[in-house]
């Protein structure tokens, strides 16, 4: 009904991502971030300030990031069109496309 969410994560850890995010953050809301974020990222605090957002973040250093593996392999999340998988081999090529902006998520598969 336009009043933003109320949490918002941003998993992907580019500045595009994280405005986008923060933009669609309602007023008294929670913008979360779970990327490194290999660039600084700008941002206007008087827009956050004047809706009282709050801004935390999460290092999975609290067991949460085992749980959400489980999830994936058990199917509980699509990753359809979000993550793609490349075998070890092309393990350098994933670095470049994710660089480049090319792919959102790759997993490494060390088995494959």
């Amino acid at each position: 009904r336009g009043a933003g969410a109320s949490v918002t994560i941003d998993a992907a850890g580019v500045e595009e991502s994280f405005r986008t995010g923060l933009a669609l953050t309602g007023r008294r809301g929670r913008f979360v971030t779970l990327a490194a974020y290999p660039r600084s990222v700008t941002y206007n605090p008087t827009d956050v300030m004047m809706r009282e957002i709050e801004i935390v973040s999460s290092f999975s250093t609290c067991g949460e990031f085992a749980a959400v593996l489980e999830h994936m392999r058990a199917g509980r999340y699509s990753l359809d069109g979000w993550v793609e998988r490349l075998p070890f081999e092309r393990q350098l090529e994933a670095y470049e496309r994710l660089h480049r902006g090319e792919a959102m998520k790759l997993l490494i598969d060390a088995a494959a």
